[in-house]
């Protein structure tokens, strides 16, 4: 249900000093990257695939909708995506100790991963069904503008782990 809550930050300005930017990502990635420190990665893929069959046969709960359709749609390659950034996020925190400088390497790695993997998805989806027209455009707007955010999102995440203890801040 995360991906229908967005995401806004404090931006106070001159006139309104209470007023709040919403970012074009939403709190799916935040959230997921969450779980996967807490949970095994193998629970948190069975939670996934629910969430994909809950989104592709019985509710629209995915970003943009939902129902058989959405696989024809290039948002449903970055939920694939989603499976190898459980998979290297979850995997770090098998470990004892983990240093703050190992979260940001996994964390990058697996956003990294996720957004190739919708690109990979776009592209083959694209040459498939012969409508290549869009894909520079489609890559621009799923993923090179907000791979930055998703970056960004990472420093909130570790400050959180580091209050609850879950990481070390060593180097």
């Amino acid at each position: 249900m995360s991906s229908l809550i967005p995401l806004y930050v404090p931006y106070p300005t001159f006139v309104n000093i209470l007023n709040l930017q919403e970012l074009p990502i939403n709190l799916q990635v935040p959230a997921v990257i969450m779980l996967s420190i807490y949970y095994k990665s193998r629970i948190l893929l069975k939670a996934l695939y629910i969430y994909f069959l809950l989104g592709l046969f019985i509710i629209p709960i995915f970003y943009e909708g939902g129902s058989l359709g959405y696989i024809m749609t290039p948002n449903f390659g970055y939920l694939i995506g989603l499976i190898p950034l459980i998979i290297i996020v979850s995997n770090t925190f098998q470990k004892e100790e983990i240093s703050i400088s190992l979260f940001f390497i996994r964390a990058f790695k697996g956003i990294v991963l996720m957004h190739i993997t919708g690109i990979t998805y776009l592209i083959l989806q694209s040459l498939l069904y012969n409508n290549t027209d869009y894909i520079f455009y489609n890559i621009g707007k799923l993923s090179l503008s907000k791979i930055p955010y998703h970056i960004i999102i990472i420093f909130p995440i570790a400050i959180i782990l580091l209050l609850t203890k879950k990481i070390k801040f060593k180097i």
